[in-house]
This record gives structure tokens, sequence and C-alpha cells, in this order.
């Protein structure tokens, strides 16, 4: 089931505790090296007042 597209919801704390748009998107690439490593993040989305990344599984 690769490429299937999953969503993991993201820590509002990111944007919360950020103070530039670079900082944020670090803060994403780290949490998901560490808690997702084997996933590919394609995009991030505002979904119902919640951060979502929008993920495939890398091979």
């Amino acid at each position: 089931m690769r490429n299937v597209p999953y969503k993991v919801l993201l820590p509002s704390a990111f944007w919360r505790e950020a103070k530039s748009k670079d900082e944020i998107k670090e803060r994403i690439k780290q949490y998901f090296r560490t808690s997702y490593p084997e996933c590919q993040i394609k995009k991030v989305i505002k979904e119902n007042g919640s951060y979502i990344a929008i993920c495939t599984r890398g091979s």
C-alpha cells in the first residue's frame, strides 16, 4: 500500500512558538525525521483549525 496518501496531525505549538515560516518548516522536518522517518511530506493543509501534513510512505 505504498504511495497511498494519509494525514498526520501536526502539533499546534509549531505555529504558536515559531518566529518565522522557515522555523515552522524546520520544526516539521525535524518532527518527521524522528517520529515518521518512513514518510515523505507532500503538502501541509489547514483543516478545521488544525494543521495536517499529507504524506506518503517512502520506499
